[in-house]
């Protein structure tokens, strides 16, 4: 059979390059993004397959070395972004939990001025105030310094007369470790949980503390119905949940 019907005697002959496809050279660029976030980069293997497809069922038409590394690229990303993602999603998880300690806190700060407005004094003592957090606190409450603190780590927390505190909810979360005043650092004003000076010329300070990520340090907040320095020499206004040492950023 005659090879070239149309020209006997002569070969057939290659058909004429047709440039480079332009959905690779988009792969290509697109995949560049995709090194620094997700969706470019699966835009760019969309594009990049496309191309490939195009270019198979289109001789002369090049472009298949782009195509391929709009497929690479996005791929070698992934443990660049795994690795910015992932430790910014734990802060982020963990300045979530920190909500708990900070709303709290307020209502503590709330309920020991109601408390005032009645008895023109504060109170330690938190049934008096009525301070019972929702059950799962992954922080730990003092009123004082000293004395005991319900215990939570039981479906049913026991009755705790003269408590000054609540413990972290070790039920819930069985990996907790139960907290202590003695565990806490330093407080912005070198200020402990309680009632200070004599009343009604006298003032308040309720502190929380919790383990929100998996490291030994602890995120702790205080509040004081009394305006007080911080650690920077920034006022802290009272009734300001404050943030003794701050967990997420260790």
């Amino acid at each position: 059979m005659n090879p070239n019907p149309q020209y006997p005697g002569q070969p057939v002959s290659a058909p004429p390059p047709l440039g480079t496809s332009g959905l690779a050279i988009a792969a290509f660029i697109v995949g560049i993004l995709g090194l620094c976030s997700i969706c470019p980069g699966l835009v760019a293997i969309g594009l990049a397959i496309g191309a490939l497809v195009k270019i198979g069922n289109t001789p002369g038409l090049g472009g298949k070395g782009l195509a391929i590394a709009g497929i690479v690229l996005p791929l070698v990303g992934i443990p660049i972004q795994l690795a910015i993602a992932v430790p910014n999603f734990i802060k982020f998880q963990s300045r979530a939990k920190q909500s708990e300690c900070k709303s709290n806190l307020t209502s503590a700060y709330l309920a020991e001025k109601s408390y005032f407005a009645e008895k023109q004094t504060y109170t330690p003592n938190i049934a008096e105030i009525g301070f019972s957090p929702e059950r799962g606190n992954r922080y730990a409450y003092f009123f004082f310094d000293v004395g005991q603190v319900e215990d939570r780590s039981t479906a049913t927390p026991a009755t705790t007369p003269g408590a000054v505190g609540v413990g972290v909810d070790t039920f819930k979360y069985r990996d907790a470790r139960p907290l202590a005043f003695g565990d806490l650092p330093s407080l912005a004003g070198e200020v402990k949980p309680g009632v200070h000076g004599q009343c009604p010329e006298c003032s308040f300070v309720v502190v929380c503390a919790g383990n929100v990520d998996s490291d030994a340090t602890l995120d702790v907040w205080s509040i004081s119905s009394e305006d007080r320095t911080g650690a920077r020499g920034e006022t802290v206004p009272a009734g300001m949940p404050h943030n003794d040492v701050n967990d997420t950023t260790d």
